[in-house]
């Protein structure tokens, strides 16, 4: 029965921060559109961002569902898209499994606690559509040749 307390205790310990420090931050991107740009994460009143050493597709994934996208394509992209940051840069080589619903419940060195610079800094793409879920058709011309349009961009710009 001892054994079951402090078991109990050490669980506790362990996942309590993460869940509570989760629940403290949220997430933006910026220099790029509403799905896709540098993140920032906000914490404890400030905005900070991410270093891209260590984050990839997985932590791409969390990043995005902390912006609110329930997708399953994501994409990691070095700063360079997006630009530098300032302020604190918040993360470091984050490890996620990639169901998390949060970068605080991922593993990390620690808040603040980075070898990066601002050029370093991370940008997410996400709602990617993803090859399968492109179609495409031949118009204005034969059964062996015309002009390629891509369905889902016809679709978007057709649209009323």
């Amino acid at each position: 029965m001892m054994y079951r307390a402090v078991s109990v205790y050490w669980i506790s310990v362990l996942l309590v921060p993460s869940v509570v420090l989760a629940q403290q931050m949220s997430a933006r991107v910026v220099g790029g559109t509403a799905d896709a740009g540098r993140l920032e994460i906000l914490y404890d009143g400030t905005w900070g961002t991410v270093c891209d050493d260590g984050f990839g597709q997985e932590e791409a994934l969390v990043a995005c569902r902390m912006l609110g996208f329930n997708g399953t394509t994501a994409v990691a992209v070095g700063s360079a898209k997006y630009g530098a940051g300032s302020g604190p840069i918040l993360f470091s080589y984050l490890r996620c499994v990639g169901n998390e619903t949060s970068l605080a419940q991922c593993q990390h060195l620690g808040l603040y606690l980075h070898n990066c610079d601002h050029s370093e800094d991370v940008g997410v793409m996400c709602n990617i559509i993803s090859a399968q879920q492109m179609q495409a058709r031949v118009v204005n011309g034969t059964s062996d040749g015309g002009r390629l349009e891509n369905i889902v961009r016809w679709n978007l710009e057709h649209s009323v």
